[in-house]
């Protein structure tokens, strides 16, 4: 009798010891070349506080609630063109990539027709790593590089592991032919302050958190003459590791705006879900059709739009819980409008921008502060 209460005694003890030992990620972990991976956008956060920190924590998302989905595929690098190539395919290239994947780029100068945008990736058993991007400029393919492999924007470092830390310093330059230099500067820390079980609506798993926190500096240099530089909010994405799930099982993206951090976005890990689609039966535009500016924006300062062309536009405003601020139908005799602050009465926060135009309808993410 005593020996089987030993044995049970044992057993009990070793299964508390795995369940309480935390995971390791490691570059298997990451997206893999011809992953597509569902993501769905929540209209915000709802479940536990982001303090929420330690070992052995239950972080219960479930509640969250879809408000569009992409999937997100992974992509190797023979289509591009020779001077893609030349970067990110040559095993001599500091800037060599292993996987691409669509993504917007950084930041913008209004009124460019920028398209293809993608972003690319370096994973190895030491880290993964963002190498550059790259986009079509007025139907031209344009490269876009950090400055040297010391200065790549390194998003994990492996192993990554409970309460481990570490940061990356990065700087990128986007030469746009006879317009512009665009300089990004980024420093990135990376702390692993939670360890253990996330629900969402995709299921239930073991799970890291790991906060990055970023700031940085923005300029844009026309006709090689330096222009003003931007310092950019303090932003923190909280992520939440899984094994082999190459994307964040659930990511929150925060700025601290008027000395208040607010949400600006939710992602997380999906199934497909037959849910309506917001823009309803018109044609969703692309990233570069309709643009908002400046964004982040002063509360005080009116919003400018661009717009695929000028004739009649409807412009619908409703904050994260669905509440409409605002709905405002004009005339655009030309492709920019300005929405004046007055519209948005004593809103702070982010707001959801529906814009529906002739060509289609788009839904921007702004945050006002």
């Amino acid at each position: 009798m005593t020996r089987y209460l030993y044995t049970a005694l044992f057993l009990a003890f070793s299964a508390a010891a795995r369940a309480q030992t935390p995971i390791i990620i490691d570059r298997n972990d990451m997206p893999n070349l011809n992953d597509t991976l569902r993501v769905s956008q929540a209209a915000g956060l709802s479940g536990p506080p982001l303090t929420q920190t330690g070992f052995n924590q239950t972080w219960n998302y479930a509640g969250l609630r879809p408000l569009l989905q992409t999937v997100e595929g992974y992509h190797s690098l023979a289509g591009f063109p020779s001077i893609f190539q030349l970067l990110f395919v040559s095993p001599l290239s500091p800037h060599r990539a292993t996987i691409a994947t669509h993504q917007e780029l950084p930041f913008v100068p209004t009124g460019l027709d920028v398209a293809n945008t993608y972003a690319f990736f370096n994973e190895s058993a030491a880290d993964y790593r963002q190498v550059g991007f790259g986009a079509t400029l007025n139907g031209q393919w344009v490269p876009a590089v950090y400055q040297s492999a010391q200065l790549q924007d390194v998003l994990y470092r492996f192993p990554l592991a409970f309460l481990q830390k570490d940061s990356s310093n990065s700087a990128l330059t986007v030469n746009l032919p006879n317009t512009a230099a665009l300089h990004q500067k980024r420093k990135r820390v990376n702390v692993v302050d939670g360890a253990g079980t996330l629900i969402t609506p995709f299921g239930t798993f073991e799970a890291l958190r790991v906060v990055s926190t970023l700031t940085g500096r923005d300029s844009l240099a026309v006709n090689g003459v330096p222009g003003p530089g931007i310092e950019r909010p303090l932003t923190r994405e909280y992520k939440w590791l899984g094994k082999s799930q190459g994307l964040p099982l659930l990511q929150v993206t925060t700025q601290v705006l008027g000395g208040q951090e607010v949400v600006t976005q939710v992602r997380y890990r999906d199934i497909y879900r037959p849910f309506r689609n917001p823009l309803g039966t018109a044609a969703a535009l692309p990233e570069a059709a309709v643009t908002v500016y400046p964004n982040p924006a002063d509360a005080t300062a009116p919003l400018r739009l661009t717009l695929p062309a000028a004739g009649r536009v409807t412009v619908t405003a409703t904050d994260l819980a669905g509440r409409r601020l605002f709905e405002r139908e004009l005339l655009a005799v030309s492709p920019t409008i300005s929405l004046p602050a007055e519209v948005f009465g004593p809103f702070r926060g982010v707001v959801l921008l529906r814009v529906q135009t002739a060509a289609g309808v788009a839904v921007r993410r702004v945050v006002r502060h």
